[in-house]
């Protein structure tokens, strides 16, 4: 029985002010609103909200443990584990990956790094895993869905954003970081929610349903669907899909996640419910939610050339920190 949690609160927009205004990012929500990343589908998909994130320079750290169990990373559990797995054999597997993108990205800007360069990438991206404060980039998400042995989905613009608003460089933090480089059967294929702005990472969790008269159990718990595309209808990309290797990018994803077809409004906006056409589009089916505390975790190890799970999750796992102590050991 694998540990399976995802952070949700009850009663979100039924008059619980209080209890939302200490644990919502409104303005937040009101900036990814305002952009169309989020909750642009109206009442076709479940209403997505941020929590509150430290701003500290740990936020992608912070927002994954909130989403999984409702508090922040204060011991930084997650850094270490995401360093540790970089590290050795097995992190040549995620260099592999991140190195193939960023040579097709460099070649079609006209430059070419050498050996010696690319080493001494790779060792400053393994040193910022582990260095409190710093920054995280998205060859880490990968890294962290294959530590989790689940897929995480990060709503994002496409641009850094000045002072004045004006777009000041590319952000490619967007898309679905799937763990293809462990079995699809070893992982858990409830995706974590995250949004990125401006630097800044939040978990998106939706409202906790409850049955009337008591909670959902087991496989009876009702699941939501929520977008994998964006508003304008571009599906979102697998990130660090290599095409030599992996199959099809559509394949890899009904491997990892539960994707079903939903038909959205035409030109829908976030609080806007009545449309005139519809388009169907690709989503990501999620249970709405465990309670925190059950956080299914791995390590994981290379194996004839793949990675695999050596350390199977502890559905007796009861908090974050002791789950991946387990999962580093």
């Amino acid at each position: 029985d694998h540990s399976r949690g995802t952070f949700g609160l009850p009663g979100l927009g039924q008059g619980e002010a209080k209890l939302e205004d200490a644990v919502l990012d409104r303005a937040m929500q009101a900036l990814l609103q305002g952009r169309e990343l989020i909750n642009w589908w109206g009442v076709a998909a479940p209403k997505l909200y941020p929590l509150k994130t430290d701003t500290d320079g740990n936020c992608l750290l912070h927002a994954l443990s909130l989403a999984l169990a409702g508090f922040h990373d204060r011991e930084l559990v997650l850094r270490s584990a995401l360093h540790h797995t970089m590290l050795g054999v097995s992190g040549q597997v995620f260099r592999q990956r991140w190195q193939g993108q960023m040579d097709m990205q460099n070649r079609s800007e006209g430059f070419i790094l050498e050996g010696h360069q690319w080493d001494r990438e790779w060792e400053a991206l393994e040193n910022r895993a582990k260095q409190n404060n710093r920054s995280l980039e998205d060859v880490h998400v990968l890294v962290l869905a294959h530590v989790l042995a689940r897929p995480i989905i990060i709503y994002a613009s496409k641009v850094l954003e000045g002072v004045a608003g004006d777009a000041v460089a590319p952000v490619q933090f967007g898309g679905i970081y799937l763990p293809l480089d462990l079995p699809s059967e070893a992982c858990f294929k409830d995706p974590l929610l995250l949004a990125y702005l401006n630097g800044h990472f939040v978990p998106l969790i939706t409202e906790e349903k409850t049955q009337m008269g008591g909670g959902w159990n087991g496989p009876e718990r009702p699941r939501e669907c929520v977008p994998v595309v964006w508003q304008n209808g571009e599906e979102f990309a697998v990130r660090f899909h290599n095409v030599d290797v992996d199959p099809p990018a559509g394949e890899c994803m009904r491997k990892y996640l539960d994707i079903v077809s939903q038909t959205f409004p035409e030109g829908a906006r976030a609080h806007t419910q009545t449309h005139r056409h519809g388009r169907t589009h690709a989503c990501a089916l999620t249970h709405a939610h465990a309670h925190a505390g059950a956080v299914r975790v791995a390590r994981v190890q290379l194996d004839g050339g793949l990675l695999r799970i050596v350390s199977p999750p502890h559905s007796q796992a009861q908090i974050l920190k002791s789950a991946l102590y387990r999962a580093i050991m």
